[in-house]
């Protein structure tokens, strides 16, 4: 079978999808199996979560099928993005 993500949107591409979004301030993405991504954010104080999550997955889905991504589940994470050893944030965590 072909893999879920031929040509994986890039971070930039990413960025700007969340740049759009009302209510996003910062966010991460982490492949956490081959076809499964979990998405973080950190949200504005006045931003509705499930208005929000709703336009995120809309859009980032929009955004995988464009890229060739098939039958990727979108999971929301409860927890805020993490900082990487070095007090980064990585916008995108891939599988390890």
């Amino acid at each position: 079978s072909p893999p879920p993500f031929p040509s994986p949107p890039s971070p930039l591409a990413l960025s700007t999808l969340f740049d759009r979004t009302p209510g996003v301030e910062r966010f991460q993405i982490e492949q956490t199996a081959p076809s499964v991504l979990r998405v973080r954010m950190l949200l504005a104080t006045d931003a509705e979560p499930d208005r929000v999550w709703h336009s995120v997955q809309h859009e980032l889905a929009r955004l995988l099928a464009d890229n060739g991504a098939r039958n990727v589940t979108l999971e929301r994470a409860e927890e805020p993005p993490r900082q990487a050893p070095g007090g980064k944030y990585r916008t995108v965590v891939p599988l390890t």
